[in-house]
């Protein structure tokens, strides 16, 4: 379990409506949003809560701190609290960040391969109007996480922090984005042999190999690559800090431009894998660029289309002023001048506020995806190399939930005819079916404990495609017995003997009555074909 503290990256998206309205949306997908809690609010509906609570934030308008705090708890894959469970859970967390009296609205989303609840909490008290800001909340958080853990048997997770602020950073870009950051290749490839050094110019030679510089920047030292990327020396580790290096080799010594041997330079390319990413990221480079091109083209015509429009303004306004000229009276002048001049002024406003909403739709249509994004985007075209690269990530833990199974065969990556809901970073496609969500992570194929009959024959037809006759299925009681009764009617062989024994009995029992269905063929959904 993971708690953490979402960082807002401007003020427009810390306001709580905004917060709420990105945690309860449910885009599109069947079961991205689960349940939905409001505590300490008047109103029943989040929409409305929202609107109560910044009513309460407006009331204080002496702290200058974000007045709105975004907590996300996080579980590993194969737990599934239960909703109760989920409750406590929050709950338990609010009161040690000291908010169990602050409203709050909470939604759990099951969009990707971790269960988690986004938690948007108003920081201002509902009585008091006061601002709350918890002391060093990351170690209360760990400390909180470590007990719960234990108390409801969830997996367990590394809460102690033992990186630098720089190091936590680059892990994440490497997690989220999947590009290899400058301050992970050092550690992964030098970092033994910078800590052995004896002496500056021994540092600076091990550095050099590597096509690294070490420059002092402000009260620190920075570390540079080839390609012009650098990090702060003391994110590396914490031994390489100015004064802790300086506490070692002496006074700092810059470096001298000599021939070094050179083993390795950093370069922005994707992390390790064992997928050969080498043509997907030349693809991913080349769109880029052309992504790139036609931001500039919009960019221009943008702004000749707005140069062309004010000029016109102009123009006619000179018109307008050429035809005033012969009126006689200074005032009528005057009042026709003032006219013009204000029909000019309210014109050019136009122009400019369609000139930035054209410049919003280009910057959104213009951002580009990051290496991951980008494979999801792809493995959703049906790009199956793609979806291989997000699979191989890491290597999946055993799940405890309702799940089918089988001997992985040489099959069909995409289950065809099926619609497609999302693809997650770890490769795992959700697909919409019998009003519910299969999850197919490649090995095995998942389905959430309330799933109807539907859903679970459509599984089951969908697993003799991907495995083969011979299937396993783990989970519940409940969800094993639904499986036996669901494939009455197929010709497939569970690997469980007890679960075999049970489906012959009702074979046959059927036989006289229902002739056998051919579980090869697919049930077919409209949706995107792969």
């Amino acid at each position: 379990m993971i708690a953490k503290r979402i960082e807002f990256s401007n003020a427009h998206k810390s306001r709580f409506s905004k917060l709420v309205a990105y945690i309860t949306n449910a885009q599109g997908k069947n079961e991205r949003v689960g349940e939905i809690r409001i505590t300490n609010c008047q109103a029943e509906h989040p929409d409305w809560a929202a609107k109560e609570v910044e009513l309460v934030q407006s009331k204080n308008t002496r702290t200058r701190m974000d007045k709105t705090y975004h907590l996300l708890l996080s579980f590993r894959e194969g737990d599934n609290p239960t909703p109760a469970t989920l409750y406590a859970i929050e709950t338990r967390v609010c009161e040690a960040l000291g908010y169990s009296e602050h409203q709050r609205v909470s939604a759990v989303h099951y969009d990707t391969d971790h269960t988690h609840i986004h938690i948007a909490i108003n920081k201002i008290h509902p009585q008091r109007y006061t601002a709350h800001e918890p002391y060093f909340d990351k170690k209360t958080l760990g400390q909180l996480c470590q007990a719960l853990e234990q108390e409801y048997g969830l997996a367990t997770d590394n809460h102690i922090a033992h990186m630098t602020p720089g190091e936590a950073k680059a892990q994440d870009m490497e997690k989220s984005a999947g590009i290899e950051s400058l301050i992970g290749w050092i550690k992964r490839g030098c970092l033994s042999e910078l800590l052995a050094a004896s002496s500056w110019d021994e540092l600076h030679k091990t550095l050099a190999k590597n096509s690294l510089t070490l420059s002092e920047r402000g009260n620190g030292l920075v570390i540079t690559a080839k390609n012009g990327i650098n990090a702060k020396a003391s994110s590396i580790n914490r031994s390489f800090s100015k004064s802790a290096l300086e506490k070692r080799l002496g006074a700092f010594q810059p470096g001298i431009a000599q021939n070094a041997n050179i083993t390795g330079s950093y370069e922005i390319k994707p992390m390790a894998s064992k997928i050969d990413t080498r043509q997907l990221w030349a693809l991913y480079q080349h769109e880029r660029l052309q992504q790139t091109q036609r931001h500039t083209v919009l960019q221009e015509r943008a702004n000749h289309r707005k140069d062309r429009r004010v000029e016109g303004a102009k123009k006619a306004a000179q018109a307008k002023r050429a035809v005033i000229k012969p009126t006689r009276g200074r005032l009528a002048k005057a009042v026709l001048h003032h006219a013009a001049s204000e029909s000019l002024v309210k014109e050019i406003r136009a122009i400019q506020q369609d000139y930035q909403e054209d410049w919003r739709n280009i910057y959104a249509k213009g951002k580009q995806a990051v290496w991951y994004d980008w494979l999801k985007a792809k493995a959703w075209e049906g790009n199956t190399q793609a979806l291989e690269v997000l699979r191989n990530r890491y290597e999946r833990a055993p799940v405890r939930i309702n799940a089918i199974g089988g001997e992985v065969a040489d099959r069909l990556n995409y289950h065809a005819g099926g619609k497609i809901e999302a693809v997650t970073k770890r490769g795992t496609v959700h697909y919409q079916i019998a009003q519910t969500v299969l999850r197919d992570d490649g090995k095995l194929l998942r389905l959430s404990e309330h799933a109807g009959d539907d859903a679970v024959i459509a599984a089951l037809n969908i697993a003799v495609q991907r495995f083969g006759r011979q299937l396993a299925i783990t989970g519940t009681e409940a969800f094993r017995q639904q499986a036996v009764a669901a494939c009455a009617r197929l010709n497939l062989v569970f690997a469980d003997s007890a679960m075999e024994q049970q489906r012959q009995a009702l074979f046959a029992s059927n036989a006289n009555n229902h002739p056998p269905e051919n579980a090869q063929g697919i049930i077919r959904k409209r949706g995107r074909r792969m």
